[in-house]
């Protein structure tokens, strides 16, 4: 499947307000989650990934040497080239396992803390998780069954480490997609210096919202209807951002096709 996150884009780290009891053993989350929603844009993530990567977009090789086969085999799976680790997410996944960071340079060593502080597994995992959480959320949608196992069994991976559980990592991308999907917008619109009202703005940003919250047929019918119903810049703000998180639901909406349970692909985006 063919994902925004394969593409460059490049925006800065969202972050909302978000505190949120961990729920067993009566611990809570560390102050420096607790006060700080952190989600990881399509272009933050490739910003990421490029510290580690050729020019190609594959993982370096002195990076996957250091890292365990079984972490390779598990994670090169999920997109792109399944026989390499090629992909922004993938290659954030892999660059925090133990292997990889214990032989990352100095200089690589703080950019990419700045962005995902290795120091701080637990909020790498509940990041990381979140993206993961967001791209099977649509690929079920799209009823990608052997593309979600993967998804799945990433999901676990990253759970089983025991710094975060599944409803954690949940919790923060519910509490965090809306002020992203904000974001996401106002920057499309700033890039192109869209002419839309505050009205139609907030009616975009929901819209979005809800689909990435629960992506159904019906959260996706609202979508299409949208697209439709905002001609001219509204509906290129929204197909673009949409194509931010999702290249597949981005076509259909340009296409002006309905989605049930089939994948699609292959219109040119406006």
């Amino acid at each position: 499947m063919r994902k925004l996150l394969l593409t460059i884009f490049a925006l800065s780290t969202l972050q909302v307000a978000w505190s949120q009891d961990r729920g067993h053993q009566g611990n809570s989350v560390p102050d420096t989650v607790a006060s700080t929603e952190i989600m990881l844009s399509p272009r933050r993530l490739a910003e990421y990934g490029s510290l580690f990567s050729t020019r190609s977009g594959t993982m370096r090789t002195n990076y996957l040497s250091a890292a365990s086969r079984e972490d390779s085999d598990m994670i090169r799976v999920l997109g792109g080239n399944p026989d390499s680790i090629d992909t922004p997410l993938e290659i954030a996944l892999l660059a925090n396992t133990v292997g990889v960071i214990n032989v990352r340079p100095v200089e690589v060593a703080e950019r990419a803390d700045a962005i995902l502080p290795a120091n701080n597994q637990r909020l790498v995992d509940l990041t990381l998780g979140a993206n993961l959480f967001q791209e099977n959320q649509v690929l079920r949608f799209l009823a990608d069954t052997n593309a979600v196992g993967r998804y799945e069994g990433m999901l676990k991976f990253i759970t089983d480490k025991g710094n975060v559980t599944r409803c954690e990592v949940e919790s923060f991308y519910r509490n965090g997609i809306s002020g992203l999907v904000s974001q996401l917008v106002d920057e499309q619109v700033s890039r192109s210096s869209a002419r839309i009202n505050s009205q139609t703005l907030s009616a975009i940003k929901n819209v979005i919202t809800d689909f990435m919250l629960a992506p159904s047929r019906t959260t996706y019918n609202a979508l299409l209807q949208a697209y439709r119903r905002y001609a001219g810049d509204g509906a290129i703000v929204l197909a673009r951002t949409i194509m931010e998180v999702n290249y597949d639901i981005a076509d259909a909406l340009t296409s002006d096709r309905s989605l049930g349970h089939a994948t699609v692909s292959g219109t040119t985006f406006p």
